[in-house]
């Protein structure tokens, strides 16, 4: 949980006023991501850690997708643009099923867009619509195992209040 807050912390960094840019946006995401992931709003403070495996029969599953996984949530132009940022492609990163990519920005909003002759902000609403899609079809998913004990540990560090003062 300190290695994301320290990754959003230094992202926020160079962020440099620029509060739409691709920093930001990954800052922002990490930090929804601590929010909803990893913090215990019933009982306080935050999960030590999440796994990336749903059993012991896969390897990052959960956050990973083959072409055709996306290609069945979202509809031909999401998948083009989605496609081109993320790189999603037949062949993907992991070893165990090679079909399986690994998110990662490939390609900024502007080039996606020249590429696919489409305005920027027609390529960003097809890109908003396709992640939403997306993270709806994730969390229909197995869940994932996680390390369920809760730590108190750097709690003031994300608390709401200290995330808003900083920016977040």
């Amino acid at each position: 949980m300190l290695r994301q807050l320290r990754t959003a912390q230094e992202l926020r960094t160079r962020v440099s006023g620029n509060r739409n840019g691709i920093f930001a946006n990954v800052a922002r995401d990490i930090i929804r991501w601590m929010d909803e992931w990893l913090s215990d709003r019933e009982r306080g403070g935050f999960y030590a850690s999440q796994d990336a495996d749903c059993s012991m029969d896969d390897d990052g599953d959960y956050f990973t997708w083959t072409r055709s996984e996306m290609q069945a949530v979202v509809t031909e132009a999401e998948a083009g643009v989605a496609g081109l940022h993320y790189d999603v492609n037949e062949v993907g990163e992991m070893h165990h099923n090679p079909e399986k990519n690994v998110l990662y920005v490939r390609a900024p909003v502007s080039e996606i867009a020249k590429r696919m002759g489409l305005t920027v902000e027609k390529t960003q609403a097809l890109l908003e619509s396709a992640r939403q899609k997306m993270y709806a079809a994730r969390l229909r998913r197995p869940r994932l195992m996680s390390t369920r004990r809760c730590t108190r540990d750097g709690t003031r560090s994300v608390s709401p209040p200290t995330l808003k003062g900083r920016g977040y």
